[in-house]
């Protein structure tokens, strides 16, 4: 049988050609997380008010990612957006415990030293109308 298709003759490696996988791929992915996760670690302190959990969550993954791209990276060592991304977890943490800290100070303290320190940072007048207001709020609320 005479076939016009040699496929002895071929070289099928010629034809099957993968390019390279890039070895920086995988610490880019990490860099990048670690960068835009400590982003996000930081502007969730300014806006997730009572939520602690996230700016702690975040900036925690932030500086894993940042350790785990350095270690995948061919050079051991960190890049712009992996220390980026480190330092903005570093400082969300800070935050984080610096807030956290703040809240458990003012939770602890008597509620006359807590309307002493309000009424000297907020005037009495102001204070007054705070109390006003979060007196017709509870009258409001109430069935």
């Amino acid at each position: 049988m005479n076939n016009q298709f040699d496929y002895q003759n071929t070289n099928s490696a010629a034809y099957n050609i993968v390019p390279p996988e890039d070895p920086n791929k995988r610490s880019k992915a990490f860099s990048i997380a670690s960068m835009v996760l400590g982003i996000v670690a930081v502007c969730s302190c300014c806006c997730c008010c009572g939520a602690y959990v996230f700016p702690a969550l975040f900036g925690v993954l932030a500086v894993i990612f940042a350790i785990v791209a350095r270690v995948t990276s061919p050079a051991k060592k960190f890049t712009g957006m992996a220390i980026a991304g480190l330092i903005l977890g570093i400082l969300a943490l800070v935050i984080f415990i610096l807030l956290f800290a703040f809240e458990l100070f003012m939770f602890t303290l008597p509620e006359e030293e807590l309307e002493n320190m309000l009424k000297s940072l907020m005037g009495e007048e102001a204070y007054q109308e705070y109390l006003d207001m979060i007196g017709s709020m509870a009258e409001t609320d109430a069935p």
